[in-house]
């Protein structure tokens, strides 16, 4: 990732922390980059809760492979039949909720 700040789910995070309220600007940055990481962490569930035990095993064996790249384990998951854009719809709306409360 290049520039983190290009990142949708960067943008989401940040869009996130300002509707939640005022926050100093000396804690903002350190705020999205927790806010990005749980929100990551609520997608990846949503992924790995899509997948049987068999996919999943494999899965952790690509990942566990230090020679796999993200087009590798992408192009897995797409070979499961999951939907990422589903996934990743699914899984914001859930962090937005839980974080938003609303």
């Amino acid at each position: 990732m290049n520039n983190i700040k290009n990142d949708e789910h960067y943008i989401v995070a940040e869009n996130l922390v300002k509707a939640k309220g005022h926050v100093d600007d000396n804690f903002r940055q350190q705020i999205i980059a927790e806010v990005l990481e749980s929100l990551k962490k609520t997608i990846n569930l949503e992924l790995l809760s899509r997948m049987t035990k068999e996919q999943m095993d494999e899965f952790n064996n690509l990942l566990d492979d230090n020679d796999s790249n993200e087009k590798q384990i992408m192009n897995y998951i797409n070979s499961c039949g999951i939907n990422t854009e589903n996934v990743t719809a699914v899984g914001l709306t859930k962090f937005r909720i839980s974080y938003l409360g609303a």
